[in-house]
Parts: C-alpha cells; structure tokens; sequence
C-alpha cells in the first residue's frame, strides 16, 4: 500500500523552462509556433526564442529585399531589439498560414503614443526557425494574403526562372558549339561612376549627406563602394577601382541598387533605389555608360517614394553568364544545322530542279 501511495511521488515536476520546451518539440503547426514566438517577444524572452532559430538562419526585411543577414547572432540581435522595444505592448494579432511551413502574423503596437503595425513572417523547417521576415506597417491585405502553393512548388518555380551555373535545359551530345567540362559562377560586375543630378536631402532638419552605393542580387549576395564624406554630387569612379563592385555567383536575376546614407551612430538611411533585370542585358558583354533610374525618398520619416523626383545612376555594367551563353550559341547553331539540313532534303525529292534552277539563274545573270 505503501509502495502504491509513493509511486505518483516519483513523477518529475518539470520547471516552466522545460515545459516551454516541450511545447516546441511537440508543436508542429506552424501558426502554433509563430504564437508561441511571439508571446516570447511580447515577454522579451529572448533565450528561450533563441533556442527556435536554427543556426544559419536568415533575417531579412520584408518591405527592402537588400536588407538581410544571416546567422542566429544577426538574427536574435533584430529580435532582442524589437523585443526591448515592444515589450508588453503587442496587443491586436492576426496571423495567417501563407503556405505550407511559413505564417504570418500582424501585431497592432503603441510606441510612445503612435500606433504602429508590425508584421512578421516565420519559415519553419520542423519546428526550428530557418528564416524570419519583418515589415513595419505593412498593407495589410497583402500581407495576410495566403498562397496555395507549398514552398517546395514555390522552390522549383523560382529555380526555373533563376539562372544557375548549369545550363537552362540539358542538351546531349555531340554539341556543336565548345562546351567546357564545368561552367564558372555567373558574375554581375558594376562600376558606379556619378548620379544623374544632386541627391535631395530627405531629412527635416540641414545636415551633411555621406553617400555610398550598395548593391544585390538575392540574398546574401552583396557589395557596397566606399563612403563618400559630404558629397551631395558624388563621384565614385577612382583611381583606386574601389567603385567596381562584382557580385559572384547571384541568386537573382534582379539586381537591387542603393543609394545610402551613412550615419556613424544611427542606422543607415537609403536615400534612393532602383532595380535591374538582369535578362535585359546583353551576354557577356559590359553595357558602358548605362544609366540605371532611381526613385528618391520622399522623407526620413516614412519610406515612401517621391512622386515628383527621380535620380539617375551613371555605371558600366557587365552580366557574365557563359552557361547561358553557352545554350543561346549552341541551340543556335543547331538550329542553324537543322535548317541546311531540311534544304538539302527537299532538294533532294524535287529531283534536283530547284538547284538547276538555281544555277540557271546564277548563269543567266
């Protein structure tokens, strides 16, 4: 009796630290886990959400696609900053499962008085955080919009329309146009040179401006010029060719330029942007004095663009892709083959009459 009296004794009390583990291992619900998350960031729990974030995972802003990083300490260093910010204060929550292991979730805040949206966005692989998105006021139709493709589908159709180091579509041998054992990574290289006209001071009060131009094209693929100091008409182009920015190896076909301004005790401030399709470029080939169009800010307060002002960025730019260049050659010239040969065969079954023909013109003439 003794024996039966004791034996619920033996169970393990566990702390709340351990149960909110649990609670992770066995969730498998994406919005679950993105609830759970943010109730850690409304609490500023911030170790307990670091033990959710895989190692090299990625944070990136939802709103800027140049601005992303990757690795935990990157990542919980944004967390442990919006967490101290928005401590106790995340209050109206809609979340959303976008596709298969990424939700979504849009929190109403009041920070000093102002009523601010924020909206995160959780990648899941089981149940560890692979990459987080972040937007502050974002639209909100758009946001919560849902998707019914899985992100394995989403994957492939970005695969098919991202170029890779491999040709587009295999091809079988014999080829016709030489082809090397292995294809090097694809390059973009960009010299920035000047802007079109003198940046517009987006902030309230005079201050200097100290330009420097960053570019991407896909995530973790970035490059930047150096600072110029107080330059409102800056030159990039030096003796130095510190302005020749190459980007390796680019996840992309959109290439993102920046123009930012750098601040020594505050965050950087972009000050205008554009976009580049990468397949409107020639091959292999630099494009010389090429004007890229920017869209200037409107003001430090927001992000929205001026609707009255643009900017221009004076650059050569150059998209080396010999896998492509190399499948365009050779379907080219097999196109070309495919041609002479359907000639020669109907050549052939008029008995020869349209080469006498031919001749007898040629001679006549």
């Amino acid at each position: 009796m003794s024996a039966q009296a004791s034996s619920p004794q033996k169970e393990v009390v566990r702390s709340s630290e351990s149960e909110e583990a649990v609670a992770f291992a066995v969730a498998s619900d994406p919005l679950e886990l993105q609830a759970r998350l943010v109730d850690l960031l409304d609490a500023n729990d911030v170790a307990t959400f670091a033990a959710s974030v895989a190692p090299d995972a990625l944070i990136r802003s939802l709103l800027d696609p140049t601005q992303a990083a990757t690795g935990r300490e990157k990542v919980m260093a944004k967390v442990s900053e919006i967490a101290g910010k928005l401590k106790g204060r995340l209050a109206e929550r809609e979340a959303v499962r976008v596709r298969g292991d990424v939700a979504r979730c849009l929190c109403s805040a009041k920070v000093f008085g102002t009523s601010v949206a924020v909206g995160f966005e959780f990648v899941f692989k089981g149940d560890v955080v692979v990459e987080l998105g972040l937007a502050k006021n974002p639209p909100k139709a758009d946001f919560l919009k849902t998707t019914t493709t899985t992100r394995d589908e989403d994957a492939a159709a970005a695969e098919e329309t991202t170029t890779t180091t491999k040709p587009l579509v295999s091809l079988e041998a014999p080829f016709l146009a030489p082809r090397p054992a292995e294809f090097p990574p694809r390059l973009v290289e960009i010299k920035v040179k000047s802007l079109g006209s003198p940046l517009s001071s987006p902030y309230i009060a005079p201050r200097l401006i100290n330009p420097y131009v960053k570019v991407s094209c896909g995530a973790g693929v970035v490059a930047r010029t150096k600072v110029r100091i107080n330059a409102k008409s800056p030159v990039f182009e030096k003796d130095d060719d510190d302005a020749t920015l190459r980007l390796v190896a680019p996840s992309s076909d959109r290439l993102d330029v920046v123009v930012m301004d750098y601040n020594v005790a505050r965050k950087h401030q972009w000050l205008a942007k554009g976009s580049l399709d990468l397949a409107a470029l020639p091959l292999c080939a630099t494009e010389k004095n090429f004007q890229l169009p920017l869209s200037v800010r409107k003001s430090i307060t927001n992000q929205a663009v001026h609707p009255d002002k643009s900017q221009t960025l004076l650059c050569d730019i150059a998209h080396f892709d010999l896998a492509r260049w190399w499948e365009v050659e050779e379907r080219s010239r097999r196109a070309a083959q495919a041609e002479a040969e359907d000639a020669s065969a109907s050549s052939s079954e008029d008995g020869g009459n349209s080469k006498r023909t031919s001749w007898w013109r040629i001679w006549a003439a």
